[in-house]
């Protein structure tokens, strides 16, 4: 699973957010030729792709929803001064179509699929939640399934 996303906000606050998320452990659910089932541990994929500044993080599908509310991403930024205007005086309803417009470009030419809505039966993964950062949702990619040459089946990621 690839999760895309944007982080915006004061430049140390970022980087910590960057430093957290290389470093997160991933349970990989794996199936055996007999067709047991076992659990092995991975380290997070985290990379910044070649386009538009964006970031990417590769985890267990099963990890979609945690990822989703832990970062509370979501596919708008919000430009408002909290009255419903931008400062300057721009319909927020029209500042939010066209930065989602954008997204919806950058999803197209990535080739991914757009997020889902937050789950919060799902649960988080601990985040620390004082830093002066936004993360914005661009889109998400399945992995296959593949079995290698020692019987383990599992998500190819």
């Amino acid at each position: 699973m690839h999760i895309v996303f944007g982080i915006s906000g004061i430049k140390h606050d970022v980087e910590l957010a960057i430093k957290w998320l290389e470093t997160r452990m991933f349970e990989l659910p794996v199936t055996d030729k007999d067709g047991k089932k076992q659990t092995a541990f991975i380290g997070s994929n985290f990379r910044q792709t070649p386009f538009f500044n964006l970031y990417e993080l590769v985890c267990p599908r099963e990890y979609l929803y945690k990822v989703i509310n832990t970062l509370n991403l979501k596919p708008y930024v919000n430009v408002t001064n909290g009255k419903g205007t931008n400062k300057k005086g721009v319909n927020k309803g029209k500042a939010m179509r066209k930065f989602g417009n954008h997204i919806n470009v950058i999803r197209k030419i990535m080739k991914l699929k757009k997020l889902p809505k937050p789950d919060e039966k799902a649960g988080e993964i601990p985040f620390p939640k004082n830093l002066n950062i936004r993360f914005i949702g661009v889109g998400y990619k399945d992995d296959i399934d593949m079995t290698f040459p020692n019987g383990l089946t599992h998500e190819a990621i």
